[in-house]
Formats: structure tokens, C-alpha cells, sequence
């Protein structure tokens, strides 16, 4: 469970459409009454283990929840006594929980705490409600903590009175959206599922979002080739892929980006990796499907590095493509070589 909770954390986390920043904010809780959250500080796209966790006793957590008369409480109080009582059942004193723990806690099972684009333009503001009263539990504006989680509790427990049966996800107005389900595979699938909803009932296209999906595809592939953690964020469009050289032809083209970018199509991910690998004996870090460029790196910041120099190499390839001479492919191959072991180690 923990290592899909990781999993998916990262393909949230590498997501604009889902997450912005460092924001949101995942967890699930073991068979010993334990919540592991989204440890503070800590980027989703990054989350490397369950090391990147806060954990909790949640048994001791929600007790502690429900014996507070919170509506007795003034503001100030309020977000004292939430603190007082995370950091008593902290188990990981050198981890600082989420802001959202109780949240987290008061849910049932995995739970994904998002801030989908789709969900900040729709319900802002209570717009939409009566259109999805049927799958969603509607939490108006709450400040992010405490006064989000007791919110949260009501709109939850409103729902459930109501309806009999838990809502399909929780939108939080101006914020986001949660969703819970029993594992974090099928709370991923849930998430996606119920953001395709979202645009079917609004009649919205969203193809311009399917770059997402296919930067979620190239680190699935890469981490089921290369089982190591990555993070692959869609750059802009080529505008024309005649003008743009896909071999590096200069030293930093090749230390970022390698052999230079994979042009491929999804269905042929695995078969190409693999050739390409053969060829410069390093994995590649820029791939080109549909278009659209996407960098991945081992990080969000890594891959932001290698993201800024395939721009340099995009912007003179553009104004200069008929002066633009790429690197031999012996010099590619001695800088791979050269930079190999740098790489797997910074993978």
C-alpha cells in the first residue's frame, strides 16, 4: 500500500490540472489504526517512500477530535486545540503533519486531497451545486485547517443523513476537492473518473488536459522500466518540428537532455525507451508525442533544469535551423558515458 500511496502522490503532484505548487495533500491509514499523511514541506511530486510521511495514531487522533466541544471554542482556540492534539499523537516527532491532518483523519480509508482546475472554475463561489447535489457533498468556504475539517465533518455528515450512503467526493468551495476510497490505486482511478464527470455534465472539452495524462503515462512507463522515482512535466507545443533538432549541439544539450529528445507515440513507449537506451546508453529525458514536449527528471525541480535548457535548444533551433549543427554522435556518446553514473546516482 505504501509504495502505490507514493506512487500516486507523484502523479498528482506532477499534474497543474490537479495540484498547483506545493499544494495538496495525500494519506492512508494500515490495518494498526495508524494515518501516514503528506508530511510538511514536502511536494507531492517528490514523495519518494512512506519516509515522506507524517505518522499519526489516527485511533487516538479522532477520539481526541470528538471529545472537543469546538463550537464553544473561539477561533484562536480552535486552531490551538487541532494543534495540541496532532502534535500529542504524532509518532514521527522529526515530521511536521499537514495542515489538513484531521481532515485526513476524519475520512475514511486512502484520501486525496486535490485542487483541480476544473473544481476552482466550476463551484467557485457555490456555482454548480444543484447540478452534481447527487454525487457530491458541498463544503462551503472554510480557511484551510480546523475550520475546513469541522466544514468538511458537517457537509459530510449532512450528506450522508440525506442520501444514506457516502457522497462520491467532497468539493471544497474556492479550494478543491477530496476523495477517499479503500486503496490508493482505486482512489486515484475515483479521482480521475469523477474530474471526467465534472466536463461531461458541463459540456466543457478538455482535450487541452490530456498532456497531463500522457506526462502521467511517460513517468508510469519510465518508473516501470527504470524502478526508480521520476516526475515528468508537458512543455509547450513544437510549433515546427522541421525546425526544432532533436539531437543536443551543445555540451549542456547532452548533460540535460542526452542523446537528445524521443520522438514517439504513447502505444510505443516501452519499445522506444528500450532503442533508445541501446543507442546512448543513458534513459531519455525529453520526449516529443503529439507535439508536445515533456521533460522528466528525478524531481520537479530536476525536471524544470532540463525543461529550461531543451528551451534554450528549442529557441535557437527555431531562429537558426538552417546554421544549427547538432554534436556528432561519437561526442554525444562519450558525454553519455561521461555523465552516466552522475545520472543514475541523480535519479
Amino acid at each position: 500500500m505504501f509504495n502505490q500511496l507514493a506512487f500516486y502522490s507523484r502523479r498528482i503532484g506532477e499534474r497543474f490540472d490537479l495540484v498547483q505548487a506545493g499544494g495538496g495533500n495525500t494519506s492512508a491509514k494500515d490495518e494498526n489504526g495508524n494515518l501516514y499523511v503528506k508530511a510538511s514541506g514536502v511536494r507531492l511530486s517528490d514523495i519518494a517512500s512512506i519516509s515522506n510521511f507524517a505518522k499519526l495514531d489516527n485511533r487516538k487522533l479522532t477520539k481526541l477530535f470528538s471529545a472537543v466541544d469546538w463550537g464553544s471554542l473561539d477561533r484562536e482556540k480552535r486552531e490551538s486545540k487541532a494543534y495540541e492534539i496532532v502534535i500529542t499523537c504524532n509518532l514521527t516527532l522529526d515530521k511536521r503533519p499537514s495542515i489538513e491532518t484531521l481532515l485526513h483523519a476524519i475520512c475514511p480509508g486512502t484520501v486525496f486531497h486535490t485542487h483541480p482546475k476544473v473544481v476552482l472554475e466550476f463551484f467557485s463561489g457555490g456555482k454548480n451545486q444543484e447540478t452534481f447535489k447527487d454525487i457530491f457533498a458541498f463544503v462551503p468556504y472554510a480557511t484551510p485547517g480546523i475550520e475546513l475539517t469541522l466544514a468538511l465533518n458537517r457537509s459530510r455528515n449532512e450528506y450522508l443523513v440525506k442520501n444514506g450512503h457516502e457522497p462520491n467526493a467532497i468539493i471544497l468551495e474556492n479550494h478543491g476537492m477530496v476523495v477517499y476510497g479503500e486503496n490508493p490505486e482505486f482512489t486515484w482511478k475515483k479521482t480521475l473518473s469523477l474530474l471526467e464527470e465534472i466536463y461531461s455534465r458541463m459540456g466543457k472539452n478538455h482535450s487541452i488536459e490530456m498532456k497531463y495524462s500522457v506526462a502521467n503515462k511517460i513517468s508510469m512507463v519510465m518508473e516501470s522500466v527504470f524502478h526508480l522515482p521520476c516526475v515528468t512535466i508537458p512543455l509547450k507545443k513544437i510549433s515546427d518540428s522541421k525546425k526544432v533538432s532533436n539531437k543536443p549541439f551543445f555540451p549542456d544539450g547532452v548533460v540535460f537532455f542526452g542523446g537528445g529528445a524521443l520522438v514517439t507515440k504513447e502505444i510505443d513507449l516501452i519499445y522506444d525507451i528500450h532503442k533508445y537506451l541501446e543507442e546512448f546508453t543513458i534513459p531519455p529525458k525529453i520526449f516529443i508525442i503529439d507535439s508536445i514536449a515533456y521533460a522528466n527528471g528525478s524531481s520537479f525541480a530536476k525536471a524544470n533544469e532540463i525543461a529550461e535548457v531543451w528551451e534554450l535548444h528549442t529557441m535557437i533551433s527555431e531562429a537558426k535551423a538552417d546554421q544549427i549543427v547538432s554534436l556528432t554522435k561519437e561526442e554525444i556518446l562519450y558525454l553519455s558515458h561521461w555523465e552516466a553514473e552522475k545520472y543514475r546516482k541523480e535519479l
